[in-house]
């Protein structure tokens, strides 16, 4: 349980899933405003309804069973947790030899400290 200015104690479960819906609702908002405010066709399927709020239940369940330790971290749980599925839904990506692929690997670039920023010398320039 966490307790909330306004609500008073909520349990761990809902504020994880209610970190889901957040999400949720920003899509939705982002996917309205593209449309000039129409409500997208997936909006109006029960399916996908339906799919929503049982992903919405296991988002909640992530920081239950991970013991949050405070509703802030139980959000943050709940936001992240349709990642989190579905990472472990693809599961791992070997790379050659049945390594795992690192991001560089993947076509992603790493910045090093040096390439962001200028060397500085000893006399400061």
């Amino acid at each position: 349980m966490a307790a909330l200015p306004f609500v008073g104690e909520v349990s761990i479960f809902w504020i994880g899933a209610f970190g889901s819906i957040a999400v949720e609702i920003c899509a939705a908002a982002k996917a309205c405003a593209d449309l000039d405010g129409a409500c997208p066709q997936r909006y109006k399927k029960p399916f996908y309804i339906f799919t929503r709020f049982a992903l919405a239940a296991t988002s909640g369940a992530v920081p239950t069973v991970l013991e949050a330790a405070n509703g802030l971290t139980a959000f943050y749980m709940g936001v992240s947790a349709p990642l989190i599925i579905d990472r472990l839904q693809r599961g791992l990506e070997p790379g050659e030899n049945g390594q795992m692929a690192l991001p560089q690997d993947l076509g992603a670039t790493a910045t090093t400290p040096s390439a962001v920023a200028p060397a500085v010398t000893a006399s400061g320039e």
